[in-house]
């Protein structure tokens, strides 16, 4: 079944092309039919339809309204499948989702609110057990960076504080309907155990961008703005964190970051 609406370049819409593609991505889920999954922009429901195979409960949370006729009536037979208007910039997650029986999430992302979709979800890792997601190359290459990597920043840091990313496979411009002018990657997501999303922490996510704020210069230089008063303390802070000042943030693991933000907390009271 094909639909008449022509992706939105505003939307940042890409649809999956072939079914054989789906399919891989739907692999990468290892769902069974006891799981709840919930997809981020369904589309022409090339991938729904394969998730739906499964025998699980899928919802699909689709913005763009113009889709709806076509997707209520592809899926109109499909007790398992729920069709959502939603925007996956600001969804309710715990809406859909038992605590006790985390959910898988996946999806095609759309390519120009993708990093802030991304974002957003780290508030809601305790909901999930995987997320399985298609990334611009270029974005998938930041978000499993490694210390030291050229694309290592902000982006690995903060997605890697709560979780293991995992580069899965390169998709070509001809897998999508329009073909892009990039390549695309799909990552897959472990979620790690922890007590409350690092993310939640507002002076984690401000020592971070701080540290990354200018990529070549010295950790010192960077951090030097969180002392406006006390810049004293900062080289208290750097030795008893065991991080030399003359190194640049690229340097710097996501421990080395969890434990400069618990030091900068305990130092500024």
């Amino acid at each position: 079944m094909t639909t008449p609406y022509a992706p939105k370049r505003s939307l940042g819409q890409h649809f999956l092309a072939h079914s054989e593609t789906a399919r891989w991505i739907a692999g990468h889920g290892a769902i069974n039919n006891q799981d709840t999954v919930i997809e981020i922009g369904p589309g022409t429901g090339i991938l729904t339809e394969v998730l739906a195979d499964t025998g699980a409960r899928i919802f699909a949370i689709e913005k763009d309204v113009r889709l709806f006729p076509h997707l209520n009536k592809k899926f109109k037979n499909r007790k398992n499948v729920t069709i959502i208007e939603g925007d996956a910039t600001r969804f309710p997650w715990e809406t859909l989702i038992q605590k006790t029986h985390p959910a898988v999430l996946m999806g095609n992302l759309p390519y120009n609110v993708s990093t802030r979709i991304l974002f957003e979800l780290l508030f809601w890792t305790p909901l999930f057990r995987k997320w399985v997601f298609l990334f611009q190359k270029e974005v998938a290459s930041r978000i499993y960076a490694k210390a030291n990597d050229a694309s290592y920043g902000a982006l690995s840091v903060f997605v890697q504080s709560m979780t293991r990313p995992e580069g899965l496979g390169v998709l070509s411009p001809g897998d999508f309907k329009p073909p892009p002018k990039v390549y695309s990657e799909l990552v897959g997501f472990s979620m790690k155990a922890v007590a409350s999303p690092p993310i939640r922490d507002a002076n984690f996510v401000k020592v971070v961008r701080t540290a990354f704020a200018h990529r070549r210069k010295m950790l010192r230089n960077n951090l030097k703005s969180l002392f406006p008063e006390h810049p004293s303390l900062l080289e208290h802070v750097l030795a008893e964190s065991g991080i030399e000042g003359t190194r640049r943030a690229q340097s710097l693991s996501v421990e080395d970051f969890l434990r400069l933000t618990r030091i900068i907390k305990r130092a500024k009271g």
